[in-house]
């Protein structure tokens, strides 16, 4: 038990590292990344000011996330291979606008 203390301990204290991909012309990539491409945990802002954070698979939003787009509105909740599946549609202000 004295041993397993201290190795749960480093092994919560290494984590995980964050890697950044810059995607040229496109956007950053700040994130959990598996063999060079977004995998668990990130989140992406692209150049015309639109910003993703949440889950990633096999390079795409994949699971619970909020999107922003550059004039302001937001969608939050479930991606799917790479689309908004299920969630609330927000304008900018801040009212709902889709379900």
């Amino acid at each position: 038990m004295k041993r397993l203390l201290p190795m749960l301990l480093l092994v919560f204290a290494v984590g995980v590292e964050a890697e950044t991909i810059n995607y040229s012309g496109s956007g950053i990539y700040v994130g959990q990344v598996s063999s060079g491409t977004p995998n668990g945990q990130g989140s992406m802002t692209w150049t015309d000011g639109a910003k993703y954070v949440g889950d990633w698979k096999d390079g795409e939003t994949h699971g619970q996330g909020r999107l922003t787009l550059a004039d302001g509105r937001k969608y939050v909740g479930e991606f799917k291979g790479g689309q908004p599946w299920q969630g609330t549609l927000y304008d900018k202000l801040g009212n709902v606008t889709e379900r």
